[in-house]
């Protein structure tokens, strides 16, 4: 997929399929990063997506290079599942950041805290 085409579903996808209620206070709306991103401390960790919330707002951003990175030889149907998906986790972080919830961001805490763990222990 190319970045035209995956911006084009990325469009169709927060049009067409995703509630507008869901939608509500994300001022700054759904962007596509054509970057690649890693997370700070693990190099070989990918970010497909990202909600932010700062003083501008709160919006969704989807990294193109790294869904390319991971998907680069795979259908087009499971490039558009990954979107969805990402898109269906940023709007839970959305979601949950609106009740005053932090849940799935505490989960992942604990997923990055044991992989690094698990890294830990293959290096002693």
């Amino acid at each position: 997929m190319k970045i035209n085409e995956f911006i084009d579903y990325v469009v169709n996808v927060s049009e067409k399929e995703i509630p507008p209620i869901l939608l509500k206070d994300l001022n700054m709306g759904i962007h596509v990063s054509p970057n690649k991103q890693q997370d700070e401390e693990e190099k070989d960790y990918y970010i497909m997506g990202e909600y932010i919330e700062d003083e501008m707002g709160n919006q969704i951003v989807l990294y193109f290079g790294s869904f390319r990175y991971f998907l680069e030889n795979k259908s087009l149907k499971t490039w558009q599942k990954e979107i969805i998906d990402t898109i269906k986790h940023e709007l839970l972080h959305h979601i949950e950041a609106m009740a005053g919830q932090e849940d799935l961001a505490l989960q992942e805490d604990i997923e990055v805290f044991t992989r690094k763990k698990s890294k830990q222990k293959k290096k002693q």
